[in-house]
């Protein structure tokens, strides 16, 4: 206002109060089986615009062109990925999220069982080891039929090493396996054989002969296992008869007595 003059205004000038930035949290992360995937961030409690990013060790993190929208849409991942956003509020310094992790899982391999062996029953044992698995040990499983189609016994044992005790019949065993969130998948299917106990069974056939031609039916019942002939001249010290593993058997063309068992 000067001396008797109306008052009068100057131009205006305006300052503009941004809010400050604030990075807000993702929700999101897991883990995920090998490709084939998808997964979706969201963040959520922010202040400012987005950019997200990625880095595949945690510490160098880049840009994701075009992705700067409240959710992020990942997809087909082969590798474990670390996600991060940075949100910026006019000219208020940048805030950035805690990082957050998507974790691939390797497809999950069932492994191999060793330690097939063939026992006596009643009094035995056998250790089976499972290796080349990757993922971990759910549970053993046992059964009676090498398909595991009957007499399926869940073995709740997370070890990679079982020794199985005592049995009276062949069993066969597996592992089921799984890694993270991948399909489990089972291990080779290991065969413990139990043998039943060795009978020696009956000879039949005993007679008298002329001595040089002749020939005699030996013939064995009642056994269990393989067979393997014997002879001796004083019934005190025996021999093996070569090729003399089947019953009947026939003695040709002895000249002395002789005494015949299996």
């Amino acid at each position: 206002k000067s001396g008797a003059c109306s008052e009068a205004y100057s131009d205006e000038a305006l300052i503009t109060v941004t809010a400050q930035s604030v990075a807000g949290s993702i929700t999101g992360a897991g883990h995920v089986c090998y490709s084939g995937n998808s997964s979706t961030l969201v963040l959520s409690g922010n202040t400012g615009t987005i950019q997200w990013q990625s880095s595949a060790n945690s510490t160098s993190f880049s840009d994701l062109s075009g992705e700067t929208t409240d959710t992020l849409s990942v997809v087909n991942l082969t590798t474990t990925t670390y996600y991060r956003a940075v949100v910026t509020s006019g000219l208020s310094a940048a805030d950035t999220t805690s990082i957050v992790v998507i974790t691939v899982d390797p497809v999950t391999v069932g492994g191999t069982i060793s330690g097939d062996t063939t026992v006596c029953t009643g009094s035995n044992s056998a250790v089976l080891t499972l290796s080349g698995n990757v993922g971990s040990v759910v549970k053993w499983q046992s059964s009676t039929s090498s398909d595991f189609s009957t007499g399926v016994t869940d073995l709740f044992d997370t070890v990679t090493t079982r020794t199985v005790t005592d049995l009276s019949t062949t069993t066969y065993y597996r592992v089921q396996v799984k890694n993270g969130v991948t399909p489990a998948a089972y291990s080779t299917v290991a065969t413990i054989t139990v043998s039943q106990p060795s009978q020696g069974g009956t000879v039949s056939g005993s007679t008298t002969v002329c001595t040089g031609s002749n020939t005699t039916r030996l013939t064995l019942n009642g056994y269990l296992g393989a067979i393997q002939w014997q002879s001796s001249t004083d019934n005190i010290n025996w021999g093996d008869i070569a090729n003399a593993t089947t019953s009947p058997y026939t003695a040709s063309n002895l000249t002395v007595k002789t005494w015949y068992r299996a």
